[in-house]
């Protein structure tokens, strides 16, 4: 019996002590979940306190846009995460400087949900990774793990966010319809929340983002008064203001703008606020009332990081109320204490602008555009900038070859000087001296109609005097009877000419062909044939000029829209039973436009030669563009690489666009080889390309040409082939 002791003590022992072990297992099995769970969140919060701080940081920064010029619209800009539309917002990225913070809380939220599926802490788990893969941008993984909480746990207290970050994953993938009905599900709970007011506010949003600005209004509005206290409250009414604005109705948003302030408004709202309706007033013609907001702005201290940008309106407002002195000096100011800045490159912008229009002192004018594009190259008005200073450099250039000139090519330079003092140095006055001086000098020149017909043009339209227009228009029809600006001139005048006979109509036919394909200029062939075509609609000539035009608008003009298409149909409609109604359907019936001329010029496989004749440049000539001189740097063709066995080897024609100094803006297709891969290595090739613009005529400059990139298999796969050059 003595000798069983130490056996029932130890198996006491052991019966106590299981239940303790277990009990300890079970403590420290949850508090390792626990503590997993607890960095998570930990992790979590410190990157979503992180990330408002940027964001308010952000808001702070913001910036509206400057309205632009006359005539055109303000940019459409998307209101997202705390950023109003209308202005320019930060912009989104993948790179987030908390992503190291997210992926650890997804990370350790992860191991909750794969070891502990059973814990209380799953749902608040699975909100963690989605909201963090939301502030990381990535919807998609964002919106699956939203819809795992709500599917699995309806009951969850985050329900609400789950939803209401389901629809917001939805609006950045430009979803909207999903995004609303995640939106919607907010609305349904019947329990009051703060994410009802948002998701209130993002219905409005979505309806802004698709353009509807009526039916934004109403929800906007809808939303304030239901959500009167809501921290959005301020916002949609700004919104209100945009959708104003969008709809061009200025009045109607710089009263929406006041109202902002009726819903205490933070700091930078109140500012924005503040600056758009000094811009709506400006558009809505009450410049004094708008300025004076303005220089309101430019006194509150609070808003001192703006002063650049009010100063720029400032100048604006004394500059349409006819003060041009103070509007310089003011522009000046903006330069001297905010250099290099888009605010400083706009002030010489807008200084290049007044010397060159109002002051006709363009020397001046190019001095401040150049200032502006070196002032801050990325600026949004540089490359607008350069293009005025290449414009006046063209200007003088046409001053000094005209001095030169005779005959056809003084006409030419003359036009092309008066063209360009109307159409991008507003001086109409000079234009239209440089018009009719071109007219006595050449009555002869092929220019001398089209001069009169523009001079027409100022005195009617630019000068509001008809009568002098129809001295003009009357000159245009007795003198130049089968120019393609007779028929136009005539149809102003209301009037007949005596041209019905087939020769004549042969004749003007025959001088659209001409205008088309060896003086380049398709323009002035579409109106000549378009005049045919109307006012002698039952002549043998109208259907083949009506087949005619289509081909121009289809090939020349708009070949990547669907105007051609309209055109042609137009042929079978009012000609159906003539040979070119049957073209027109063979037309319509081409997969690719370029297939009449790829016919000729056609890749071909090992060492066949293509039919078209690089040497033959009347082939060229009749595609209306000089050809390209020789690059000075040729861009690489890189041969496709999945194309290396088959062995295509040819030429690829394009059309290309040669800017001022000398680079390739412009590509597209004219003679293809077949193969979208070698088209597309071609445009790249030509894109990459240089030409020596010292040694161009500038006359050429900014405009088409034909350019041949020639290919061929490389010695070895994967190797780069040498680029063409040009015919």
């Amino acid at each position: 019996m003595r000798a069983m002791l130490p056996a029932i003590r130890n198996g006491l022992k052991l019966s106590l002590a299981l239940p303790v072990l277990s009990l300890y297992f079970l403590l420290n099995s949850t508090c390792v979940y626990y503590n997993t769970f607890y960095y998570a969140e930990r992790y979590f919060k410190q990157a979503e306190e992180n990330q408002k701080k940027r964001e308010k940081q952000a808001q702070g920064q913001q910036q509206p846009q400057s309205y632009p010029p006359t005539g055109k619209r303000y940019p459409q800009k998307g209101y997202e995460e705390g950023y109003q539309k209308g202005y320019q917002p930060q912009p989104r990225t993948s790179y987030n400087p908390d992503r190291e913070l997210y992926e650890k809380a997804i990370k350790k939220a992860s191991k909750v949900l794969a070891f502990h599926p059973e814990s209380k802490y799953v749902d608040d788990a699975l909100y963690i990774i989605g909201k963090s893969y939301y502030s990381m941008e990535e919807y998609q993984k964002a919106d699956r793990k939203f819809k795992e909480l709500v599917v699995n746990f309806p009951k969850s207290e985050f329900i609400p966010k789950a939803y209401f970050y389901m629809g917001m994953s939805h609006f950045h993938l430009e979803d909207y319809a999903k995004a609303q009905e995640a939106y919607g599900e907010v609305l349904k709970i019947p329990k009051k929340g703060e994410l009802k007011d948002q998701a209130s506010f993002m219905l409005a949003e979505i309806a802004y983002k698709e353009q509807d600005y009526p039916k934004a209004i109403k929800l906007y509005q809808q939303m304030l008064s239901q959500y009167r206290k809501s921290e959005k409250s301020a916002q949609a009414q700004l919104q209100i203001g945009e959708c104003h604005f969008q709809l061009e109705d200025y009045q109607a948003a710089a009263a929406a703008f006041e109202m902002v302030e009726k819903h205490h408004p933070n700091a930078e709202t109140h500012y924005l606020a503040k600056f758009r309706r000094g811009e709506s007033l400006y558009l809505s013609g009450k410049q004094e009332p708008g300025l004076a907001v303005f220089q309101k702005l430019g006194q509150d201290e609070r808003y001192f990081h703006h002063q650049a940008a009010v100063k720029l309106k400032i100048a604006a407002g004394e500059h349409q109320l006819g003060r041009q002195d103070r509007a310089m000096k003011t522009y000046e100011e903006v330069i001297e204490s905010h250099p290099r800045t888009e605010e400083s490159a706009r002030a010489y912008y807008e200084l290049g602008r007044i010397h060159q229009l109002e002051l006709l002192d363009l020397t001046r004018a190019k001095e401040m555009f150049d200032k502006c594009k070196t002032e801050k190259p990325s600026s949004d008005v540089a490359n607008e900038a350069l293009a005025r200073s290449a414009e006046i450099a063209k200007l003088k250039s046409y001053r000094e070859q005209l001095a030169d000139s005779l005959g056809e090519a003084g006409a030419e330079t003359q036009f092309l000087l008066a063209e360009a003092l109307l159409l991008h140095m507003g001086q109409p006055d000079s234009a239209l001296q440089e018009y009719m001086d071109l007219v006595e000098r050449e009555p002869e020149s092929n220019y001398a109609p089209k001069a009169l017909y523009a001079a027409a043009y100022i005195y009617k339209e630019l000068r509001g005097d008809t009568a002098e227009a129809v001295d003009l228009y009357q000159r245009i029809a007795q003198e130049y009877p089968l120019s393609e600006y007779a028929l136009v001139a005539a149809d102003s005048l209301g009037i007949e000419l005596a041209i019905a006979d087939s020769l004549n109509l042969g004749a003007l036919f025959e001088h659209a062909q001409d205008l088309l394909f060896n003086r380049g200029e398709p323009d002035s062939a579409l109106l000549l044939l378009f005049e045919v075509e109307a006012r002698f609609p039952q002549s043998n000539i109208a259907p083949q000029a009506a087949f005619t035009r289509a081909w121009i608008v289809d090939t020349y003009l708009f070949p990547e829209d669907s105007s051609g298409i309209y055109a042609y149909q137009e042929i079978i409609e009012k000609h159906p039973d003539t040979e070119f109604a049957q073209a027109a359907r063979d037309r319509l019936g081409l997969t690719r436009k370029t297939s009449d001329l790829a016919a000729e010029y056609t890749l071909v496989e090992g060492g066949d030669t293509t039919t078209f004749n690089p040497e033959d440049t009347t082939t060229y000539s009749k595609l209306g563009y000089p050809v390209a001189p020789e690059p000075l740097r040729a861009g690489l063709f890189v041969y496709p690489e999945e194309l290396i066995d088959y062995e295509y080897r040819g030429k690829v024609l394009l059309k290309i666009f040669i800017d001022t100094f000398g680079q390739v803006k412009e590509a597209e297709v004219l003679g293809s080889s077949d193969s979208d891969l070698i088209d597309q290595a071609a445009i790249d090739a030509a894109l990459k390309t240089t030409f020596d613009f010292h040694r161009m005529d500038p006359k050429e400059l900014n405009g088409y040409f034909l350019h041949q990139v020639k290919f061929e298999p490389p010695d070895r796969k994967g190797s780069r082939y040498e680029p063409g050059v040009g015919p």
